[in-house]
């Protein structure tokens, strides 16, 4: 949590625990209920707001924690079939690279065994 999230969620505390001083004591000012009864309940109850925010704060951080991990998983396997690409290409390019010279059957002849090279390359990537 950098700086500027942790003074918003002081902020928000301080707000949260003033609203409910002013309304226990304006319970306690309203009904018959005793000021120790009516401070238990807020007590409990701004316990309960405290661990909650806990937590939440806790399954966001777990949560961006996981997505940074997805991402740089998705990065890692990009790499890695842009290089398996370049590695594919490479081969091709290997053997074109003197086509040009051959008679036409012969060009038809390694085309068609480019073409079965290049569907079993990409068939295990």
């Amino acid at each position: 949590m950098n700086r500027k999230q942790m003074q918003q969620e002081l902020r928000t505390l301080v707000v949260w625990a003033l609203i409910g001083w002013g309304v226990s004591e304006l319970i306690i000012w309203l009904t018959p209920f005793t000021a120790g009864q009516v401070q238990t309940f807020f007590a409990g109850m701004f316990g309960c707001f405290l661990v909650l925010t806990a937590v939440g704060a806790w399954r966001i951080r777990t949560h961006e924690r996981a997505n940074q991990e997805a991402q740089q998983a998705f990065e890692r396997d990009m790499k890695a079939d842009q290089k398996k690409q370049r590695e594919i290409d490479r081969k091709i390019i290997e053997k074109l690279r003197n086509e040009h010279t051959l008679s036409g059957d012969e060009q038809d002849r390694r085309l068609k065994a480019l073409e079965a090279a290049l569907k079993h390359l990409r068939r295990e990537g």
